[in-house]
């Protein structure tokens, strides 16, 4: 059986045609409260309250003034599947990297038993599909069950979210120190930047690789006595 399930026991005697006899149900009161009473009947109706193996089974007996005799059936109580949804993952400044931070405190779990303390966490290991900004999607880390009732279930094998999306936004960065090169006058205002120092990043930036320069000029075009401002960007 599985926790939760209520389920019916019928025995059955065969020899005495009287009419004295009465019926007596044992089981494990840890694992099994009664539904139904069983009374002096045949059958019992049983609801499985915990998981696991009982330290005993459960048995059935019928006596009467000239008969007596008993029967017994082993009932182990299964973990109760579970699936879960609704776990939430937090939009992030670009910072280079991959690790992403989730939320589970509004995780929905399908399958639990009302009234019971399940709750389900996310282990460390949620990861964006990339580093780059834009609209991702988030790998969740391992799901753990937790809370009081948290022994008597498991996770489905399918069914369970495994991913959430997310934004990484772009990240504002400035220049904060560049190197243009002198020139002769050559009729235009077309400067080379030799260097750019990007600052509001995690790492240094390549010039060439990780960015470009689009455009740097000169004021104007004609010759100047002293050094200028560059206009640059990238």
């Amino acid at each position: 059986v599985t926790y939760g399930d209520a389920f019916t026991l019928e025995a059955a005697q065969t020899g005495d045609t009287g009419t004295s006899g009465k019926w007596s149900w044992d089981f494990d009161g840890d694992y099994f409260q009664e539904k139904s009473t069983g009374g002096h009947q045949e059958t019992l109706t049983l609801q499985a309250i915990k998981a696991g193996a009982p330290s005993k089974k459960i048995t059935a007996t019928y006596e009467s003034d000239t008969h007596k005799g008993s029967a017994t059936v082993n009932a182990v109580v299964e973990k109760k599947e579970v699936t879960v949804s609704g776990i939430t993952a937090e939009n992030k400044e670009y910072d280079g990297g991959t690790n992403a931070t989730v939320n589970a405190s509004g995780a929905i779990i399908t399958g639990k038993e009302t009234g019971d303390d399940l709750t389900v966490s996310v282990s460390a290991g949620s990861t964006f599909d990339s580093a780059d900004a834009g609209s991702r999607t988030v790998t969740l880390g391992a799901l753990t069950l937790g809370g009081a009732s948290a022994g008597n279930y498991k996770l489905a094998a399918i069914g369970n979210q495994t991913t959430a999306t997310a934004n990484i936004t772009a990240k504002d960065v400035s220049i904060s120190a560049a190197t243009v090169n002198d020139k002769g006058y050559d009729g235009n205002a077309n400067a080379t930047v030799a260097s750019v120092t990007i600052t509001g990043v995690s790492g240094a930036l390549s010039m060439g690789t990780d960015f470009d320069v689009t455009s740097a000029t000169f004021p104007d075009a004609d010759a100047d006595t002293a050094n200028v401002d560059v206009t640059i960007n990238v």
